[in-house]
């Protein structure tokens, strides 16, 4: 399963180029991938067969809300997952972004696909704890390493945007939960092989 990372920018002004925070948002998510958290990586939690391939940077407008393409940056070979079990490709976990701020157009989500059959608990079908820590662990020390690295923390901090009222949130915490979701798209996109019996 190949994936692209689309990542949004919103220009507030100050100097800063939209190609490097490109190269920046790879080679953040790639360290991400291999740092250790407790005893596990967040490749581990990942499905050898789950690769990523690009980062697409959009550049939001703050006034309209209308984004362009304005960077990409692409990922070494066989950036991805290490376990050799996956569960279905339209399975996958939410990642909640947390602002402290009350009210809904206040947090955000990812979801992240091409797990690994490692992540479920086999007697409750839920995800393991110590494994959604380390996705948790893995998308802040991401979110993170993609603003310090720039040398300019103001220009590139992690927010939560809201197109009601044009608001920007700094993201403050990150939390997975232990249910495992479906993205319907993903699903939707099946050929699906049907078996049936008649009733005598």
């Amino acid at each position: 399963m190949t994936h692209t990372i689309y990542y949004r920018d919103v220009s507030l002004g100050g100097s800063y180029n939209l190609q490097d925070h490109a190269n920046q948002i790879r080679d953040a998510w790639t360290l991400a991938l291999s740092t250790i958290y407790g005893t596990d990586t967040m490749a581990s939690c990942l499905a050898d067969t789950t690769d990523y391939r690009d980062v697409i940077l959009y550049d939001i407008d703050p006034v309209t809300g209308r984004t362009s393409t304005a960077a990409q940056a692409t990922f070494a070979p066989n950036t991805g997952g290490i376990d050799n079990a996956h569960l279905p490709s339209e399975v996958a976990l939410a990642v909640t972004l947390n602002t402290g701020i009350p009210g809904r157009r206040n947090r955000g989500r990812v979801f992240l696909g091409g797990l690994s059959t490692s992540l479920v608990d086999q007697t409750t079908g839920r995800c393991k704890s110590a494994r959604a820590a380390t996705i948790a662990q893995a998308v802040a020390k991401f979110l993170q390493a993609s603003r310090d690295q720039t040398g300019d923390i103001d220009a590139f901090r992690a927010v939560v945007y809201s197109r009601v009222g044009q608001v920007t949130s700094p993201i403050t915490r990150v939390t997975v939960g232990d249910v495992m979701d479906v993205q319907r798209r993903r699903r939707a996109s099946l050929v699906e092989v049907r078996q049936g019996a008649n009733v005598p």
